[in-house]
């Protein structure tokens, strides 16, 4: 019988194998099956259980994190259950850049970008918000392993309204950059 041993040590191997190369290998896998909801360009969030998910209502919500331009900018998308700056409480929807490898060689800011978010529904209902990433700091080089500030709506969608926009309570979030 195999026993595990738990460390926090980066450099500490199990079966010859570094604990950082397997987190390094899990990430990419998640990344490979996400992209089954990914074309270039176009990401597809598909938002399970979204009921149960938003009974509490102080959490976000983050998507796996994917390439956009054949690997060069690394964003994820991100859902606020309550924003209630409004009399209404509302549903924010929001674009994270985060830091790669490849950051140093890039052209920076992310800009003259259109980035649109939209809620499928139900037999073609929908609802469909863009924006520029121009001269906005959401979109400038984020700092060596970090991610930047979010950027999007705090307002997507009335809490009251979700119902009709769910498909076997999933909400199906498509994110289009341009």
């Amino acid at each position: 019988m195999e026993s595990f041993i738990y460390t926090n040590n980066p450099s500490f191997f199990f079966n010859g194998l570094c604990v950082d190369k397997i987190k390094n290998l899990d990430f990419r896998l998640s990344m490979l099956e996400e992209m089954q909801h990914h074309v270039q360009g176009t990401k597809i969030w598909i938002f399970e259980n979204f009921k149960e998910q938003l009974k509490d209502e102080s959490k976000a919500y983050y998507s796996v994190p994917f390439y956009y331009k054949n690997y060069k900018f690394l964003m994820k998308l991100s859902i606020n259950m309550k924003c209630d700056k409004h009399e209404e409480e509302e549903i924010g929807l929001y674009i994270m850049m985060r830091s790669t490898p490849y950051d140093a060689v890039l052209k920076w800011p992310f800009i003259n970008r259109v980035i649109t978010f939209k809620i499928c529904g139900p037999n073609g209902k929908q609802i469909k918000k863009s924006f520029s990433s121009e001269n906005n700091a959401s979109f400038q080089r984020p700092i060596k392993d970090q991610e930047n500030v979010g950027y999007g709506y705090c307002n997507f969608i009335k809490t009251a309204e979700i119902d009709d926009y769910l498909i076997e309570n999933n909400l199906y979030i498509k994110c289009k950059i341009k």
